[in-house]
């Protein structure tokens, strides 16, 4: 069994949400998909350093986070999933795009995403962390608390 940890950010701006096409399948299936970019969080980085990470490879923007929109978890018998999505908003633009990972990335509104949910990696929760965030149901970034190592290295 495996653990997946996934940052990941919804950007709104102007009434529209920043998508990105997955360019390659993983275990899911998920090429051609279109969902908020993320991923999985590495050894010795937090959950809010890896969102960061993928984000500016992801999607080629700089973010601020700004609240926890959604926790999502996926009961799968062979992995564990957690996937903690973050709102977020643009402080500036990279270059440096990981091209292998992703196809496209464009704007949609709300409701062009709910009317495409088959081409959704995950549309319970991409929709349900919209809702969440045109509805104000948010969580503070300082609920996330940083432990010092539980395992020390020998």
């Amino acid at each position: 069994m495996q653990n997946h940890i996934i940052g990941s950010a919804i950007i709104e701006r102007d009434g529209k949400y920043l998508m990105v096409q997955e360019a390659e399948n993983h275990v899911d299936d998920c090429k051609g998909k279109w969902g908020a970019p993320g991923g999985h969080v590495d050894p010795k980085e937090t959950i809010t350093e890896a969102t960061l990470r993928e984000v500016r490879e992801e999607a080629g923007y700089d973010v601020k986070l700004k609240n926890i929109c959604q926790i999502g978890t996926d009961p799968d018998p062979t992995d564990a999933y957690i996937v903690i999505v973050f709102s977020a908003e643009i402080i500036g633009a990279v270059k440096n795009l990981s091209a292998h990972e992703i196809s496209a990335q464009r704007w949609f509104t709300y409701e062009e995403i709910c009317a495409m949910k088959a081409e959704l990696r995950c549309p319970e929760l991409m929709i349900g962390t919209i809702e969440n965030l045109r509805s104000n149901i948010t969580a503070p970034l300082d609920i996330i608390k940083v432990y010092p190592p539980i395992h020390k290295e020998a």
